[in-house]
């Protein structure tokens, strides 16, 4: 989920959800100033949940991806250029995690090999110099 300060009014949000999804029939304008709708993504059928309360919108949805398209179109809609969010995708932080750790072993793995291509150096270089000695 991504969570966002708008300064934006709840209609122009309505006005973007209607031009940017296909609806059966387009969402009112409300008089206040909240908003929460929920979508089917279709790129994973997953639940998408646009919601807003006075400044604040907040995106759920567990694809980063979906998220990050979501926010791209609606800040190009309402013309924002710089945008702080604060995003959590705890699905995404565990992998993240396991890479990290599939990184670190392999980092492990290749300092090994390393010492004991090192001590294999020496070893055919003492050979070396003694073959020579004989």
């Amino acid at each position: 989920s991504v969570v966002f300060s708008i300064n934006e009014r709840v209609n122009r949000v309505t006005m973007w959800i209607n031009q940017s999804f296909l609806l059966v029939d387009p969402l009112e304008t409300t008089t206040t100033n909240q908003l929460d709708v929920t979508f089917l993504s279709l790129r994973d059928n997953q639940p998408l949940r646009i919601s807003t309360t006075a400044n604040q919108m907040t995106i759920r949805a567990d694809d980063m991806d979906l998220v990050g398209d979501v926010i791209q179109a609606l800040a190009a809609f309402l013309g924002i250029v710089d945008l702080q969010v604060v995003a959590e995708f705890p699905r995404e932080m565990a992998r993240l995690r396991e890479i990290l750790v599939n990184v670190d072993e392999y980092h492990a793995s290749r300092q090994k090999l390393s010492a004991e291509m090192a001590d294999h150096s020496n070893l055919i270089r003492s050979l070396v110099v003694r073959a020579e000695d004989a």
